[in-house]
């Protein structure tokens, strides 16, 4: 395959700063931006970065994981069967919960499943360039 150059203009201080970054990643400065044009075309998403949605999750996640635990304290602590709200047993309370849980494990897993190629390309390309380095 036969490499093209593109070239686009950064001002000094942004070179620098993302040359920095891309070197304490172990990454030339090529191979990092390459590879963050790979996620934006893979995930469709070229402004808001997939950690900064995958941190959102998590935190959606800790909320779910935090409402289980308080329920099952809760439900731990009395004996008899309780009806809340609309008549929702504390069963059907739980199992609202674990049903939100499941959706977002599977939004994580979704986006996951969408970060891996990217990353195991830098990771190959990574990989290439200490290789040819030796």
């Amino acid at each position: 395959m036969k490499r093209q150059n593109y070239n686009f203009k950064l001002s000094t201080d942004e070179k620098a700063r993302f040359l920095a970054f891309s070197q304490s990643k172990g990454l030339a400065l090529g191979t990092w931006l390459r590879a963050l044009m790979y996620e934006a075309e893979s995930t469709g998403n070229a402004g808001k970065s997939v950690a900064t949605e995958l941190e959102s999750i998590r935190l959606e996640l800790s909320k779910t994981g935090n409402n289980l635990n308080q329920l099952a304290k809760y439900f731990n602590q009395i004996k008899e069967p309780v009806a809340f709200h609309s008549h929702a047993t504390q069963e059907d309370l739980l199992n609202e919960q674990l049903d939100n849980l499941e959706k977002l494990i599977n939004k994580t897993d979704k986006k996951i499943a969408l970060v891996k190629p990217s990353v195991q390309r830098t990771e190959r390309k990574k990989d290439d360039n200490t290789n040819e380095s030796h």
